[in-house]
């Protein structure tokens, strides 16, 4: 019997033994993977910073300021529906050669994307008129 419970002590003792050997190498596996890891989030970090742009935003003041956007923090590329109805009676009031000469591209800007987005076909038929249309050609222009 006591020779039955040494046998068992000792391949008790040899498992724990390779046991602690493979924990061992994992540990040091481990380690490894981490050190792997940090580098590539290095690597990560650098490339993005490269890959900024510039996009001109507003400050608290309503100023356009030049701003970089990290690539990664960019929205996907996608086309906007055309969804959107013109507003013909601030259309009518604006002075196109006015707000060029002021070099006001805000505005500029902002009819120009209600007007790339505009639905032509579900507009009234009233609100079509020639003067109207050639208003539009020319702020396209």
């Amino acid at each position: 019997m006591s020779m039955n419970i040494s046998n068992v002590a000792n391949s008790v003792c040899q498992v724990s033994l390779e046991i602690s050997k493979e924990l061992d190498s994992l540990a040091e596996r481990a380690f490894q993977l981490q050190k792997q890891t940090r580098v590539l989030q290095e690597k990560v970090a650098v490339r993005t910073e490269e890959k900024s742009i510039q996009v001109d935003t507003l400050d608290p003041a309503g100023f356009t300021v030049l701003d970089t956007v990290p690539a990664h923090m960019q929205k996907p590329f996608g086309y906007k529906p055309f969804d959107r109805r013109i507003n013909w009676s601030y259309l009518k009031s604006l002075n196109l050669q006015r707000m060029m000469q002021e070099s006001e591209t805000r505005g500029l800007m902002d009819i120009l994307d209600d007007l790339s987005r505009a639905d032509l076909e579900s507009e009234s038929v009233y609100n079509t008129t020639e003067s109207n249309l050639l208003k539009v050609i020319k702020f396209c222009y």
